[in-house]
């Protein structure tokens, strides 16, 4: 079985783990003791953990902040991108699809080309969830580089909500390529740390 057919086998698991999420109202919150940004992105937040924890990952809870869910041996790689998905309340978008297809599963904006998640399904990941955004927990430099490029566009959504939309950060990608990673873009003409505003 390959790893297409393994995730339409799991098809009706994923549609069931995503009905628990949605279900919860994650708006932003007031803030109050073990839940710093309010009693729904915590509530969300546990919920994930438990599902992945149900999926035999092993979990942990940054003090509702956020979370992450591990998988897999071998040595953890520096994060090449960061992405923030902006699904404005009012204005929800209609048929948005987040997947590259059906059949992959994979977001469709991800920097590693879709051969590299076959290859290397059993190396080491860590993936995250975080209550008042979602970002890769992995060198302090990228995140920090990540954050601030996100931020003039999240500050000005808070001011100015608009429609629902994606934005993608490049990170260091040369570490990508020097490991033989294939990925999804021309190389020779991305700048590093720049932050593309993408169609959901």
């Amino acid at each position: 079985m390959d790893i297409k057919e393994k995730i339409h086998a799991t098809t009706e698991g994923l549609l069931s783990n995503m009905e628990r999420l949605v279900a919860i109202d994650s708006q932003l919150g007031t803030p109050a003791e073990g839940m710093p940004f309010g009693e729904g992105p915590a509530k969300v937040l546990h919920e994930a953990l438990q599902i992945a924890d149900e999926l035999g990952f092993k979990t942990v809870n940054l003090d509702n902040y956020c979370g992450y869910a591990e998988m897999g041996e071998g040595e953890e790689i520096v994060g090449i991108a960061g992405h923030l998905v902006y699904i404005n309340p009012m204005q929800m978008p209609k048929n948005f699809v987040l997947y590259k297809d059906k059949g992959s599963m994979l977001y469709k904006y991800n920097l590693l080309a879709p051969i590299e998640y076959e290859i290397n399904a059993d190396r080491f990941t860590k993936k995250d969830a975080g209550c008042n955004g979602e970002y890769a927990l992995y060198s302090g430099n990228d995140v920090t580089l990540m954050l601030s490029g996100f931020y003039p566009y999240i500050n000005k959504l808070i001011q100015q909500p608009e429609q629902s939309k994606c934005y993608r950060w490049v990170g260091n990608i040369k570490l990508a390529q020097e490991k033989g990673f294939k990925l999804t873009i021309e190389t020779s003409s991305t700048i590093i740390g720049h932050v593309e505003e993408l169609p959901l």
